[in-house]
């Protein structure tokens, strides 16, 4: 059991610093807080037969449970961007696209996050939940439930890849960002369908 009075516990500004940062007052160490970063990929597989372009999604297992939004989540330590994107696509949708081009760059207003968006090339339609899924599909762009989907930047992201889809040499897209409130859960409860 950790000691209370011991370790980093002191919220000040170290010498040389230019933010407050929790600080052991007996040895000066100091504990750092840096933003999570987040990998998240665009799937996309061109339909052979109509040449049309289809988005796989995945509709959430977890909150917000049953809406709909691109394989992603926290890169591990260890891995590169895109390999952290390619485990992100197979955990979530048993997909192995060939990850390309970061799209966007998007930062959460009030959450300690940076999302890298990557277009990802499917090269078959197949797919199928992970543990954090519901249920997998193709979308044609026309069909994407624009108005069910998890979160805000989902959106953004897509409109970005559109943009930029044909495009060989281009800078990533800096989304705006956007504030969404969710219900908190915690302590068991169970997540509130919504």
């Amino acid at each position: 059991m950790q000691d209370k009075n011991k370790g980093p516990r002191v919220r000040k500004v170290p010498q040389g610093d230019t933010h407050k940062r929790l600080v052991c007052p007996e040895c000066d160490y100091i504990a750092y807080e840096n933003p999570k970063i987040v990998n998240v990929v665009i799937p996309v597989y061109k339909d052979k037969k109509t040449g049309k372009e289809k988005f796989l999604l995945c509709k959430r297992a977890i909150s917000p449970v049953g809406k709909w939004t691109l394989p992603g989540g926290y890169m591990e330590n260890g891995e590169t961007l895109r390999k952290g994107a390619l485990r992100e696509a197979f955990e979530e949708a048993n997909a192995k696209p060939k990850v390309g081009a970061l799209v966007a760059i998007y930062q959460p207003p009030r959450k300690h996050e940076v999302i890298m968006i990557f277009r990802a090339e499917l090269r078959t339609p197949k797919s199928k939940p992970g543990i954090e899924s519901l249920e997998t599909k193709l979308f044609e762009w026309d069909e994407i439930p624009w108005n069910d989907l998890a979160f805000p930047f989902i959106k953004d992201a897509l409109t970005a890849y559109k943009k930029t889809k044909d495009k060989k040499d281009f800078a990533p897209v800096f989304l705006k960002p956007r504030i969404l409130i969710l219900p908190r859960v915690c302590n068991g409860n169970k997540p509130r369908k919504p």
